[in-house]
């Protein structure tokens, strides 16, 4: 399938279109409510925005040089297949349902979760992430993790790695509830933080700040170099550091 059939998908109510060639795009792209765009070559962005709004599969092939990837409604999928797949933008926007697993990749200055949208990662992310919606997450995070808007939700599903700050603001949660949460710099919170299942929150600082509120459940622990708290601790589990 070609470029120009690709641009050209974007006016058809309905259809499938696989993209096998390494063609770059040529103007900014839509997949349309209805329609299956499946990549399964490299498609080369050339700085254009691609915009999904039915279903976009990375399962057999990768997105590079997009200036902007904007996942508006329905899915986009990244890995799942038999090689590792990434998606490379600017910034990548998710207002709708993200789903990456162990062999996908996202590389972006700027990944966006906005309110109603769920990305659900088990791969690696190397950008600054910003969630207002709910991010279920394990892997890697390359970058600052910053969560904002009332009732956003960060879960960890597995064991999750990040080299960068975590920022919890208030109204927000972070639950580290399906494996260790390990690397991060400093975790400034303001919203409510809660360990449990025998997981450990590991940073080099923590800063609890006003309203926030962090729980440390039995078998839970919260390892970090340097704690400081204006707001509520909670400890039933195990808690090192210098408080």
């Amino acid at each position: 399938t070609s470029t120009a059939a690709l641009i050209a998908l974007s006016f058809c109510l309905s259809g499938t279109v696989g993209f096998a060639q390494s063609n770059p795009l040529t103007a900014d792209f839509t997949n349309p409510s209805g329609n299956t765009v499946m990549i399964t070559g490299n498609l080369d962005g050339a700085g254009f925005t691609y915009s999904n709004e039915g279903v976009t599969e990375m399962i057999d092939g990768s997105i590079s040089n997009l200036g902007t990837y904007i996942n508006r409604a329905g899915q986009t999928t990244i890995g799942g297949g038999a090689a590792p797949q990434s998606l490379e933008a600017g910034t990548v926007s998710n207002v709708a349902l993200l789903l990456m697993d162990d062999n996908g990749t996202i590389t972006a200055t700027q990944v966006d979760n906005t309110a109603g949208g769920t990305l659900t990662s088990t791969g690696e992310i190397d950008a600054a992430i910003t969630n207002a919606g709910a991010l279920n997450v394990a892997g890697t995070i390359n970058g600052s993790l910053t969560n904002s808007g009332t009732n956003a939700r960060v879960t960890v599903t597995d064991t999750l790695t990040q080299d960068g700050s975590v920022d919890i603001g208030n109204d927000t949660f972070l639950d580290v509830s399906g494996g260790d949460y390990t690397g991060a710099t400093t975790v400034t919170n303001r919203g409510t933080v809660t360990l449990t299942n025998d997981t450990t929150l590991e940073a080099d600082a923590l800063n609890n700040q006003g309203a926030g509120v962090v729980t440390v459940n039995e078998d839970t622990t919260l390892d970090a170099d340097t704690i400081t708290s204006g707001g509520q601790i909670t400890n039933d589990g195990t808690i090192l550091g210098n408080i």
